[in-house]
């Protein structure tokens, strides 16, 4: 099989982003809200790079919409609000992970209404700053949650 030429490689990488950056359909209830940026259709590794550029650039991306797909995991900080919902996406050597809290729109009692922790999640949020005891932090609010 021959392989790819660099310059080929450049352009399936930018095409696969432009997909990911076309507005894909809303979710029920988001009917005007399509993502901004749909981190759900990359590889783990390229979500994971893109979500770290977001982290660094938190400011240019509030109040955009955002899709992820990852691990759930929850977190319980006393200090800090109590339990935290978060999904998860490792790096290519799985040694590292990155995430986003998020906050499910609408009533859903845990642990009845959420997937069982590890499970594969896919989150749509509107991403914001926002302060807890004088920490800054980010976190996909009004979100709708799927699993299988």
């Amino acid at each position: 099989m021959k392989a790819w030429s660099p310059l080929r490689r450049l352009c399936a990488w930018a095409l696969a982003l432009a997909l990911c950056l076309t507005p894909a359909a809303a979710l029920p209830g988001q009917a005007e809200e399509a993502p901004d940026m749909d981190l759900s259709c990359l590889s783990t590794t390229m979500m994971y790079s893109q979500l770290f550029n977001i982290l660094m650039d938190a400011e240019a991306w509030e109040g955009k919409i955002i899709r992820m797909t990852g691990q759930f995991s929850v977190w319980d900080d006393a200090d800090l609000g109590g339990l935290h919902f978060t999904c998860v996406v490792a790096d290519a050597t799985a040694c590292c992970f990155q995430g986003l809290d998020f906050v499910w729109a609408g009533d859903h009692p845990y642990p009845d209404a959420y997937p069982p922790e590890g499970a594969l999640i896919t989150v749509t949020g509107r991403f914001e700053l926002y302060e807890e005891d004088g920490y800054s932090f980010v976190r996909l609010a009004d979100a709708q949650v799927e699993w299988e």
